[in-house]
């Protein structure tokens, strides 16, 4: 048996299950959880498991952007998207590489 579900968890409390991706409020977050269960596994006695959310962010270098909606403008867009163009090149610049523009097509 395998089902995918949605857990949409508060600050305070797992507020909601559903099997389709859910409308948040604010401060909520969904956690999508694919649960598979072995055939061997449907007898005595109760099976228990723990799962811990970790924070998305950590380890990913995003400490350029303050994320404060799901929603961001175009404007917000072109200004992180030019911040890891340059991130990505003092990188590849730091390993030996030689990056360049692309050509324009004309």
């Amino acid at each position: 048996m395998k089902e995918t579900i949605y857990l949409v968890v508060s600050p305070y409390k797992v507020e909601r299950m559903t099997k389709n991706l859910p409308g948040l409020s604010r401060g909520e977050i969904p956690v999508k959880l694919t649960i598979t269960v072995d055939e061997k596994a449907f007898r005595e006695p109760v099976i228990s498991k723990e799962v811990h959310i970790d924070d998305w962010r950590e380890g990913v270098d995003i400490a350029d952007v303050e994320f404060r909606g799901s929603v961001i403008t175009e404007e917000e867009a072109e200004i992180i998207k030019q911040r890891r163009l340059e991130k990505m090149r003092g990188i590849l610049e730091a390993q030996g590489f030689t990056v360049t523009e692309p050509e324009t097509a004309e």
